[in-house]
């Protein structure tokens, strides 16, 4: 048994920094992406995340992965690899963690 079976590509645009000369924000960075070996682990008895906001938030899958020193922005695009089936959408929470990274679809 393979400990991250899967596959997840993750692609953000960095936040645009604000240029004092101009008086504008620029998008000064390319997108990011990155991909990973994961585990993805379907949410199959309806649980719910709390937003920053304190709103929750359904989600579809847990993924996890080895702990990385990339930070993933919330609604990040992401591309899933599960066996035969590929899904894309947009991150919903990312967290980093001591052992591992759990991102949350």
């Amino acid at each position: 048994m393979k400990q991250y079976p899967h596959r997840i590509t993750i692609a953000w645009q960095p936040a645009p920094v604000f240029n004092e000369a101009t008086g504008n924000y620029d998008n000064i960075g390319a997108k990011q992406s990155h991909s990973f070996e994961c585990r993805a682990e379907s949410n199959s008895s309806n649980r719910v995340i709390h937003g920053t906001d304190g709103a929750k938030k359904e989600f579809a899958y847990t993924v996890y992965l080895p702990n990385s020193s990339v930070q993933f922005p919330d609604d990040a695009d992401y591309e899933l690899i599960v066996g035969e089936q590929t899904m894309k959408g947009k991150i919903i929470h990312a967290s980093m963690g001591q052992l591992n990274t759990r991102i949350w679809l």
